[in-house]
């Protein structure tokens, strides 16, 4: 079995981790949607944050939504 790194953010520090990306103020103006449902995802529903051919991509709180995101990820 392989190993893979699950880097992990804080709430506390949720949102400088965002202003470090330089998205904090469109995340807050809902300028993101989720990657599966295509939800507009903001600090009240975002479930993780990655990396994707070079974007910063989003999940919101729905369950299959990240259940997606993660068996697609366990594909690569």
């Amino acid at each position: 079995m392989g190993t893979s790194k699950i880097k992990a953010v804080h709430s506390d520090e949720f949102e400088s981790f965002l202003k470090n990306l330089g998205i904090l103020e469109d995340v807050k103006n809902g300028k993101y949607n989720c990657e599966v449902c295509r939800a507009k995802v903001d600090l009240s529903n975002i479930a993780c944050v990655y990396p994707e051919n070079k974007e910063v991509k989003f999940c919101c709180n729905n369950t299959s939504c990240y259940e997606k995101i993660i068996d697609r990820h366990k594909e690569k």
